[in-house]
């Protein structure tokens, strides 16, 4: 079997031969002896680093989380790409379960509905939790997906307050 680096541990004994100078002795500690030290005095704890940690967090969380509501649909990527159809990929799906990439909420959604589940999402503020409760807005008969680019749908400029509606309304 071909021992790979990582599988190599060594211990004092291994070194007790070598002729390393005393005052050079110390500077020999394992590196992961104290790795968290040496992390934390390289990044500094400012608040964009905390929020930088929490994204990274949330991702890994997150991803962690559609990869067993997959498993336990008991349904692999390619099999999950098909539910999704619309030419989805399982390399697609790979990447949206993968913590290296960014995720925009609506694939997120879409995933979860391929699987019948939902997210939860609850905002935290010093004054207590706040659920965001899309879930009873979304729910059944209450609302309909329009593609934006319906060729059924015209835009006003001004929206509802643009005259023509102002007339049809009246």
């Amino acid at each position: 079997m071909e021992e790979k680096i990582s599988d190599i541990t060594f211990s004092e004994e291994d070194f007790a031969d070598l002729d390393i100078p005393e005052e050079d002795q110390g500077a020999f500690e394992p590196a992961g002896s104290d790795a968290i030290a040496v992390t934390q005095s390289l990044i500094p704890d400012t608040p964009e680093t905390r929020r930088a940690g929490k994204k990274e967090a949330l991702r890994i969380t997150l991803t962690d989380a559609m990869r067993r509501a997959r498993k336990q649909a008991d349904l692999t990527q390619a099999q999950l790409a098909d539910r999704l159809g619309d030419g989805v990929s399982q390399s697609w799906v790979s990447k949206l379960e993968s913590a290296n990439y960014d995720h925009q909420i609506e694939s997120v959604l879409d995933y979860l509905s391929a699987l019948e589940a939902e997210l939860g999402i609850t905002i935290f503020t010093k004054d207590g939790p706040i659920p965001v409760k899309y879930e009873e807005l979304a729910g059944e008969g209450n609302m309909h997906y329009v593609p934006r680019n319906a060729p059924h749908i015209q835009q006003f400029p001004g929206g509802y307050a643009d005259p023509y509606h102002q007339r049809v309304a009246a």
